[in-house]
């Protein structure tokens, strides 16, 4: 308890510290409580105390956004400071003001000169950054000299500083490309993932289209990606995505000639909403003919596509949308609509700006792909929550899709949108114009909701929203002269209201004025009412009803003239005009009609209106009409005729109702900044099409190989950079939260509880434990006399058949022979066994074989070759330091992989010998093949075993790593009462006890189902006890391989607590001990949940 205490009082005053420490260091934001000629003073003649003090107060000023360049004299003197703190915070200034005062910067370049070889690389990075922040040409030579040194600089951020130093030094003198590319070529082939993203960063500012920069480094690229920072992932991805674009062999799924975007065939159908088949359909291929199975794609396009494809789950959206980008430019439409879609739908639930950037994307997306996005519509309806751009983006996805959208499901989207629209068009005014226009759409595409949506749009321009009025009308005057002849009610509906001064909104008065005026031939009736009453109100009308009421008139007049010309020419009667005043009379049976009384009525308002175009236009209209000259009748026969031709669809109309190509800028990508703003940024660099003639393959070969030595252990993918936290998707199973917190951290891939996550071709998929290990619990006890009943299993091979040339590992390991002693199987050796063995011959999944597989290489990796490890157990005494290693190899690729062996990589202080594999000579496409190899562990306790394996698509490192359990061997020579003995002595600080919950009742009914748990998961056995069996407890016995430590392990009940009981494992190893405990208790307390279940 008191150190406990000691340790509390120790943490508060560190916090406490740190409070402190932070609330003193607020005090340099406060500008006014020190006077510059003191902050001078200090940096001249203070301590080094007051020049820390000094350059603090400094670097505030700076971050609050005041000029601090008048103290750049005093500052510069300090570049030769002793104290580390110091001259960082003056290598800080001075980057800040270098390009405002080169001339001064000057003072301190021998300084910086000899801070390039300082033991800090952190100084060492400061020193380089200075002086490439010093925009003086006299100096190039020695900036130029810094980056060559710092290429080969040991720190990795030393080498991302020269990255970031060539694009300035390229900036103040372009002449310098030249010599640049030498040591930007070294940089982008480094090992390190800090760096890479800084050179090619570098690349595509200086050089964009120097591609022979980046052949030999393409593949080594594909495989960092994985092991960058997020940001540098996002730089990569687009570099890589124009290198394949004008460097790959163009896909056959993308059309010869083809810009950046494919018109997809509109009469192909959509996957259905829920459960839809992803197969894919002739849509997917733009109209065009579908690719066979047989054509190729290029393999170094499909090992960008694979390694980019598992940065889909970035917790980055820039990275995540990077990908989508990539998969939409290159990738097949099947491919990005089963595997980028839904990545890019999830950003619809992130911050604003990610949605923002996903919606623009959507745009395009759903113009070429609608039948990929149409089953996640749901997710596009627009939320309370939603800023006002992201519902204006929102709605523009959705009215774009239901244009798109075709076939059997498109009656299924309207049903699921017209609701909801319907309800935007009231409660978002913000989104009425985009509402509206999507009530249009559905009203065009399905016949069947076309009244629907007519009403509800009629409904709209009667309420209260200006808004939503004009766009409702607008969209009304599009259906109409889509189909003049179909709304006939509606036409006559909106007449009524419009006599009965029911639609007050100035702008849809206007726009409703226009379609009676225009259709007023469907209802002749109501038009001549309908202009009384807009006579009437004339006076207090808007400037646009009035210019529109004029119209109306003069198209009703014009065609009652039209009319009764067209009669007068039938009935070859003639018409005698008489000449009134100053005008042009109309015959005599129009003359009393009031259509034109109106309109001469309205001619005269509009004559004196204070609107000067509306007088404007009602002299002309007087003109047109009563012109007193003989030349009258021929210009109105022409104005007539202008005046009542059918109109074509507003500017910006999708005159078929399937919409149009998004507004984006010739180049733009996906997610890019050119598409996200509208126009084309500066040093902008399009997406180049697919080129015609590919670079050749072997351009892309490197003296390293073609695999780039990934930081991957086992199978889980360990990110440094922090972006993604997420196991492979090759995993083969995946484990427990509970087995995870195992202290070996041995990460392992299969789940022993989970039927269903077994292989189905495991012939132990759904097959409890217990049946699986009489042949290894024999195996374990060797030394022991067996009755023929237990030393045999059924159907297995006989001894001379297993012994044979060709016999596997596995049905080595478990044939009977093998269980007996070493002296009754004639001196058999496991070793020769195994080096006997075919490598090629399927392994037989039985008996002592792996318990589980896992990965060691992944495809991405490897070029296709995947590679899964198990361990088994060995029943020789003659090979107990050895550790059986099962591997099985499968090409995942469409090419055959010649000549693959293995070998060990140096494994540090644990001495650990490989027995590799014998080559492969060949593995084709598809085929799977299983081999044996060996671990000879002489000293320590291995963690992980380093691999390198070696083909003709290059070589790659993987690791194996054993758990505690496997890295025993049964101790059969161990008696009862030795048993007990050494426990004693290994008691204290040897020995890691736990409590465990397990049935022990009945008594001894428990031990055997405890026994099957801890056997399956540590290769331990019971200690000879003479035919004297220990009384109600389980009591294991084991070695380490290699080393020969005891391991002793005891589960006996508590007599205070019924069904419970203490697991204790003793070794002088106390890392195993406590590893293997921790192992051991997860597992039982998983077989005992799943017993209650």
């Amino acid at each position: 308890m008191e150190a406990v205490a000691s340790m509390q009082a120790s943490v508060a005053t560190a916090a406490a510290a740190r409070l402190g420490g932070a609330l003193s260091d607020a005090q340099y934001f406060e500008s006014g409580m020190v006077k510059p000629d003191d902050i001078r003073k200090q940096l001249d003649v203070g301590t080094t105390k007051d020049k820390l003090d000094a350059m603090k107060r400094i670097v505030a000023l700076i971050s609050l956004g005041k000029d601090a360049s008048h103290f750049y004299p005093s500052v510069v003197k300090n570049v030769v400071a002793q104290s580390f703190d110091v001259r960082k915070l003056v290598y800080m200034y001075l980057v800040h003001y270098a390009e405002d005062k080169p001339d001064l910067a000057l003072l301190a370049i021998n300084t910086l000169q000899k801070d390039l070889s300082h033991p800090s690389q952190l100084i060492r990075a400061l020193a380089l950054r200075v002086l490439s922040s010093i925009r003086v040409k006299t100096i190039l030579q020695v900036v130029i000299h810094g980056i060559t040194a710092a290429t080969k600089d040991s720190s990795p951020y030393v080498r991302k500083t020269a990255a970031n130093a060539i694009p300035k030094v390229f900036a103040l003198d372009e002449e310098t490309l030249d010599i640049l590319l030498e040591p930007l070529g070294v940089l982008l082939g480094d090992r390190s993932g800090m760096v890479i993203g800084s050179a090619v960063a570098a690349l595509q500012e200086i050089a964009p289209s120097r591609y022979d920069l980046l052949h030999p480094h393409f593949r080594s690229l594909c495989g960092m990606l994985i092991d960058l920072d997020e940001w540098s992932q996002t730089i990569v991805l687009n570099a890589l995505l124009t290198y394949a674009r004008d460097n790959l062999r163009r896909p056959s799924y993308f059309q010869e000639g083809e810009a950046l975007d494919v018109v997809s065939d509109l009469g192909a159908d959509v996957d259905d909403f829920e459960g839809g088949d992803t197969s894919t359909s002739f849509d997917d291929y733009g109209g065009g003919s579908i690719p066979h199975e047989a054509d190729e794609v290029d393999p170094d396009l499909k090992l960008l596509l694979s390694s980019s494809r598992l940065l889909l789950k970035s917790i980055n959206s820039a990275v995540t949308l990077s990908v989508v980008s990539m998969y939409y430019h290159l990738a097949s439409p099947a491919e990005f609509k089963n595997t980028a879609v839904q990545p890019l739908m999830r950003m619809l639930r992130l911050d604003r700006c990610s949605q923002f950037l996903a919606l623009k994307s959507l745009v395009r997306v759903v113009w070429r792909f609608p039948q990929a996005v149409a089953p996640y519509a749901g997710e596009l309806l627009v939320s309370s929550a939603d800023g006002i751009p992201v519902r204006k983006l929102k709605m523009k996805v959705l009215t774009l899709l239901l244009k798109r959208v075709s076939g059997r499901n498109a009656k299924q989207l309207h049903n699921l949108l017209l609701p909801q629209i319907t309800r935007y068009v009231d409660s978002q005014t913000e989104i009425a114009q985009e509402a509206c226009q999507a009530l249009g759409n559905i009203a065009t595409t399905n016949s069947a909701l076309t009244h629907s949506c007519v009403r509800v749009l009629t409904d709209v321009i009667v309420s209260s929203s200006s808004t939503s009025a004009v766009s409702a009308a607008e969209e009304l005057r599009k259906l109409l002269q889509r189909q003049p002849g179909a709304y006939e009610a509606e036409q006559r509906l909106l007449a009524k209201l419009l006599a009965k001064s029911m639609i007050t909104k100035p702008d849809a008065r206007a726009s409703i004025i226009w379609i009676v005026g225009e259709f007023a031939e469907k209802i002749p009736e109501i038009n001549p009412e309908v202009l009384r009453r807009l006579v009437v109100g004339f006076g207090t009308e808007s400037r646009a009803v009035k210019l529109q009421t004029l119209t109306f008139a003069a198209k009703l007049v014009a065609r009652m003239k039209k009319s009764a010309k067209r009669a007068s020419e039938t009935t070859e009667s003639l018409v005698t005009f008489d000449v009134v005043g100053d005008s042009l009379s109309v015959p005599t049976a129009e003359k009393d009609d009031i259509r034109v009384k109106l309109f001469r009525y309205l001619l005269d308002l509009a004559g004196n209106d204070a609107d000067f175009d509306v007088r404007e236009r009602a002299r002309l209209l007087k003109q047109v009409y009563f012109a007193p000259d003989s030349n009258g009748s021929q210009i109105f026969e022409i104005y007539a005729d202008v005046l009542l031709r059918p109109k074509p669809l507003p500017a910006g109309t999708d005159e078929n109702g399937v919409g149009s190509m998004p507004d984006i800028p010739e180049g733009a990508s996906l997610g890019s900044l050119a598409e996200t703003v509208g126009r084309i940024p500066q040093n902008f660099h399009p997406l180049p099409n697919w080129t015609e003639s590919p670079t050749d393959a072997s351009a892309r070969d490197n003296g390293r190989g073609s695999l780039h030595k990934s930081h991957v252990h086992s199978n889980r993918l360990e990110i440094r950079g922090g972006a993604i936290a997420f196991d492979s998707e090759s995993e083969l199973d995946e484990e427990s939260s509970e087995e995870s917190d195992d202290a070996s951290g041995t990460e392992e891939t299969t789940d022993d509880d989970d039927p269903a996550s077994k292989p189905q071709d495991d012939p132990f998929a759904f097959m409890p434990a217990a049946r699986k290990l009489p042949t290894l619990r024999e195996a374990a006890r060797q030394t022991q006399p067996k009755s023929p009943k237990r030393s045999s299993t059924k159907g297995s091979p006989s001894s001379s058949a297993v012994q044979g040339k060709n016999a596997s590992l596995l049905e080595l390991l478990s044939s009977p022979s093998q269980t007996k002693k070493a002296d009754e199987v004639g001196g058999f050796n496991l070793i020769e066994s195994l080096s006997s063995a075919s490598p090629n011959r399927s392994l037989n999944r039985k008996g002592a074989g792996p318990r589980k597989w896992r990965r060691l290489v992944e495809t991405w990796n490897s070029n296709g070759l995947e590679i899964d490890y198990g361990f088994c157990r060995v029943t020789n005494p003659q090979a107990w330091s050895e550790l059986p290693v099962a591997v099985r190899l499968r090409n995942s690729s469409d090419h055959d992989i010649f000549a693959i062996t293995c070998k060990s990589v140096a494994s540090g202080a644990h001495k650990v010998e490989v027995r590799a594999f014998p080559t492969i000579e060949k593995l084709t496409p598809t085929a799977e093949t299983e081999a044996t190899m060996t671990c000879v562990i002489t000293t320590g306790r291995p963690e992980a075993i380093p691999i390198r394996v070696s083909s003709s698509v290059g070589s790659c490192d993987g690791e194996m790593r054993p758990t505690p359990g496997e890295i025993l061997r049964p101790d059969t020579s161990l008696t009862l009462g030795q048993f007990m003995t050494l426990e004693h002595q290994l008691g204290g600080t040897f020995a890691n006890e736990a409590d465990i919950e397990v049935e022990t009742t009945p008594a001894f009914a428990w031990q055997g189902k405890v026994r099957d748990v801890v056997v399956e998961h540590a290769n331990v056995a019971a200690p000879w006890s003479g035919g004297q069996r220990p009384m109600d407890e389980l009591l294991l016995t084991g070695l380490t391989l290699g080393s020969e430590h005891p391991v002793l392990i005891s589960i006996r009940p508590r007599e205070d607590h019924q069904n419970h009981a203490i697991l204790r494992v003793s070794c002088e190893d106390l890392l195993l001990a406590s590893s293997l405990l921790q192992t051991l208790k997860s597992k039982l307390l998983k077989s005992t949940r799943a017993e209650k279940k």
